[in-house]
């Protein structure tokens, strides 16, 4: 589960994140990816990283390895601190080929 938790991870450190969760899960597992959409990298005043995703960067992120295949992707608009935030979600299983 990885719900707006991966928004928060370099972009350069993803590839190593992902085979990471790859290598946690069991064999047929499930993994679920919520995050912001844009095309950028920001600081809050918390010096939180965010790294904002496009629909195209998300789904080859999690699928360029071979590692996961895309079960569902789906975009939703919810309200966050008093405006609307895109969220872009991906629900991938662990890919049998690689197992």
């Amino acid at each position: 589960w990885a719900c707006a938790s991966l928004l928060h991870c370099p972009p350069q450190d993803l590839e190593t994140t992902i085979l990471n969760i790859y290598n946690s899960l069991l064999p047929d597992g499930l993994l679920y990816v919520s995050v912001k959409h844009g095309n950028s990298l920001a600081t809050d005043n918390k010096s939180r990283l965010f790294t904002y995703f496009t629909e195209k960067y998300l789904k080859e992120t999690v699928t360029k390895s071979g590692l996961f295949e895309v079960e569902e992707y789906w975009s939703e608009t919810k309200p966050l601190r008093n405006a609307e935030q895109k969220w872009l979600n991906v629900l991938c299983r662990k890919s049998a080929s690689r197992q």
